[in-house]
C-alpha cells in the first residue's frame, strides 16, 4: 500500500507499507518507509509502534470502521446507534447505490453511507457533526475481485481539521483474501524495552 497524505501547509507525505486485515475490524500495517512504525488494532485495542525510538502508543477510543464485507454490521450489533434505510438512488452513471444514515445517539454524530449491497462493498461515507457539518468524507473506488469479494484499491479521505482540510489518498496493490490469519498477529508482542505511552499524555501532544 502507498498512501498520500495532503495537509495545509505542508509537502505532500508519502508512507508505503503493508496492511493486513480481517473481519471484524481488525488490522495491522506494517510501514517500510520513510520509517519503520506498526499498526495494531485487534482485541486488545489500537497501537502505534516506533520500533527505532522503542515506543508503542496506544490510542484512546479505538475507532468503529465501517469498512470490511458486512459494512453494516457494526452498527447492528450495538444499541448505541439507529440505522435508518433511505432507498436507493445512481451513485454514479453505472452503478445503484442503497442509502443508509446511522445516528449516534452519544456523540449526536450522524454517518450516511453508500453501499452496493449486490457486492457488500461501501461505495462512501460521509460523518457531519451536530450542527450538519461535514467532518469526514471517505470514497472507495476502482474495486477488484479476490477470491469471493470485492475490495477497493483505492480510498480517498477527507478530514476537516482546525488547520484545514487532509487528505489522505490510499492505493492497494497485490490484494489477497481468502487467507488464514492468526488473530495474534493484531496484538502487539514487543521488545522487554518498549516504553508504554497513552495518546492523553502531555509527551503525545
Amino acid at each position: 500500500m502507498i498512501q498520500y497524505i495532503k495537509s495545509p501547509g505542508k509537502a505532500q507525505a508519502v508512507y508505503r507499507g503493508r496492511l493486513r486485515a480481517r473481519k471484524g475490524g481488525f488490522f495491522r500495517i506494517d510501514y517500510s518507509y520513510p520509517e519503520k512504525q506498526t499498526v495494531f488494532c485487534g482485541r486488545k485495542g489500537l497501537f502505534w509502534y516506533y520500533p527505532s525510538d522503542h515506543i508503542v502508543y496506544e490510542i484512546k477510543g479505538r475507532p468503529l470502521t465501517s469498512r470490511g464485507i458486512a459494512p453494516l454490521d457494526e452498527f447492528r450489533q450495538t444499541q448505541r446507534f439507529t440505522l435508518e434505510n433511505k432507498g436507493w438512488s445512481f451513485y454514479n452513471l453505472f452503478t445503484v447505490a442503497d442509502r443508509f444514515t446511522v445516528r449516534d445517539k452519544i456523540t449526536g454524530l450522524r454517518t450516511d453511507l453508500w453501499l452496493d449491497s449486490s457486492k457488500k462493498t461501501l461505495l462512501e461515507k460521509v460523518v457531519k457533526d451536530r450542527r450538519g457539518y461535514r467532518i469526514l468524507r471517505e470514497v472507495y473506488s476502482d474495486f477488484v475481485k479476490s477470491g469471493s469479494f470485492s475490495l477497493p484499491s483505492q480510498v480517498r479521505v477527507l478530514v476537516r481539521t482546525p488547520a484545514g482540510s487532509v487528505e489522505n489518498l490510499t492505493l492497494y496493490s497485490n490484494i489477497k483474501t481468502d487467507i488464514i490469519t492468526d488473530d495474534e498477529i493484531f496484538v502487539p508482542d514487543l521488545p522487554a524495552d518498549t516504553k508504554w505511552r497513552k495518546t492523553d499524555e502531555p509527551a503525545f501532544r
